[in-house]
């Protein structure tokens, strides 16, 4: 899903209506949209009624941040 977004929404942190636009025609009829409590994603969610999953990121947590430092630097 990250490639989709990132080929449709650019570089950088993307917007409520970045991501809106880039995802609306992609997504069926309710699923769950599994993200980071980022507040981007809330737009897309209300307006397609969609159901979300939250899991909020640990910071201080050494192996996360490993994990996501790739990421990270393709989205900076």
């Amino acid at each position: 899903m990250w490639f989709l977004i990132h080929s449709l929404c650019g570089h950088g942190k993307p917007s409520s209506k970045r991501i809106y636009e880039a995802l609306k025609d992609h997504i069926k009829e309710e699923p769950t949209v599994i993200h980071d409590s980022d507040n981007s994603h809330n737009y897309l969610i209300e307006k397609l009624n969609l159901n979300s999953t939250v899991y909020k990121t640990n910071t201080k947590d050494e192996s996360y941040l490993k994990n996501m430092t790739m990421i990270n630097n393709m989205c900076s």
